[in-house]
């Protein structure tokens, strides 16, 4: 489910509720209209007493079959519900680093028209800023990067073998720091790129302990922006907030094979960090997709006085509900009537008989053996 809403009343323990007590008898004008949702709960039991056959979630909820889509010609748009980061291995032709595990981001989304999706992204890495020393230039770069990559390598150990880079690249921009009045004065930053978030507090060491040494001397930096979260410094950098619409332009994401796939997304997508649109929650854009929103509620037996505790007080009920959003009654897969051949009919019918005639069989039977104890029965009064 896209979005689970919780609703545990009263006071809660380990998902239980203390329930009330119940409320005195009210008069006919007192009495108030059902709940959509107490409503919809009878409708399920009834539902549930008179068919003979189960009715499956998957076959009420499931979601609209996808419809083809062609990357080169098909823009994906979808409105991201979920995001986080894991470490995989590169993706030939995109973005960032090519050999190691790298940070991919994962956002998980659904459509207009109610598809999942999942898209991976990619080339996006961390980073941090140091003021750069006095006279640091270009030329310097590379000194620099590869001496700051030698000393976070080492504070590795043995796990630095699998990685051939830990530092990315070094690059030069001006910036203005926070910290005191500087005029809105800008001076030259180092961004310094890392292969994975872990690395940024190793860099951060190196830099601050004053033992990186390169040709313009030893110095101590102060480091800028490390402690930021990398989910949230990719969201903030490609301007994606919480539940807005994701375009992915044609010519511009890869549908993954089915070999590949790490979910049951309809749609699961490869995509540059730098290739995607993020829209921002004005006009058309601030629509909701039509997600699939499971409700539920506990209630357990407490003790007068004490809050319900998981181990000792039984959960009475617990009720469940799904609905998508913006649709007022549950979308159902249509049935197909299955239709039965000629002989089938006949053999059922012939069976029919057969069953019949063993019932008229066992009539007469039972009428015999009832005459006959009549007239035992005629016989010994006599």
């Amino acid at each position: 489910m896209e979005a689970k809403r919780a609703s545990l009343g009263g006071d809660a323990i380990g998902g239980s509720a203390m329930i009330p007590p119940p409320a005195a008898k009210r008069s006919k004008s007192e009495e108030v209209k059902e709940s959509t949702f107490a409503r919809a709960l009878e409708a399920m039991d009834e539902r549930g007493d008179n068919s003979n056959e189960a009715v499956s979630a998957e076959s009420t909820w499931g979601r609209l079959p996808a419809p083809p889509l062609v990357p080169a010609r098909s823009p994906l748009v979808f409105q991201q519900t979920e995001l986080e980061s894991y470490q995989g291995a590169p993706l030939r032709g995109m973005p960032g680093a090519q050999a190691g595990k790298v940070e991919i981001v994962r956002m998980y989304g659904v459509t207009a028209e109610g598809n999942s999706v999942l898209a991976h992204v990619h080339g996006f890495a961390p980073y941090l800023y140091t003021p750069a020393p006095p006279g640091f230039e270009d030329k310097h770069l590379q000194q620099f990067r590869s001496r700051l990559d030698s000393m976070v390598k080492g504070s590795l150990g043995g796990a630095a073998s699998e990685f051939p880079e830990a530092v990315l690249g070094v690059e030069i921009l001006h910036k203005a720091s926070l910290y005191g009045y500087q005029e809105n004065a800008k001076r030259p930053f180092l961004k310094i790129y890392v292969l994975q978030h872990r690395f940024i507090n190793a860099t951060r060491r190196a830099l601050e302990d004053g033992n990186l040494t390169i040709s313009l001397g030893t110095f101590a930096y102060e480091v800028y922006e490390s402690n930021i979260e990398f989910n949230l410094r990719f969201m903030i950098d490609c301007g994606v907030v919480g539940m807005n619409w994701i375009e992915l332009p044609a010519g511009k994401y890869r549908i993954r094979p089915e070999a590949n796939k790490q979910s049951l997304a309809q749609y699961e997508v490869d995509v540059a960090y730098d290739d995607f649109i993020s829209h921002a929650a004005e006009g058309d854009w601030s629509n909701i997709a039509p997600l699939r929103i499971l409700s539920f509620d506990i209630e357990c037996a407490g003790r007068k006085g004490i809050f319900p505790e998981p181990k000792i007080d039984p959960v009475i009920q617990i009720a469940a509900m799904v609905q998508v959003q913006g649709q007022q009654k549950p979308r159902k897969k249509e049935k197909k009537k299955k239709t039965k051949n000629k002989k089938y009919k006949k053999y059922k019918k012939i069976q029919k008989y057969k069953l019949l005639n063993r019932h008229l069989k066992l009539i007469e039977f039972l009428r015999y053996c009832c005459d006959g104890a009549k007239l035992k029965y005629s016989m010994a009064k006599a």
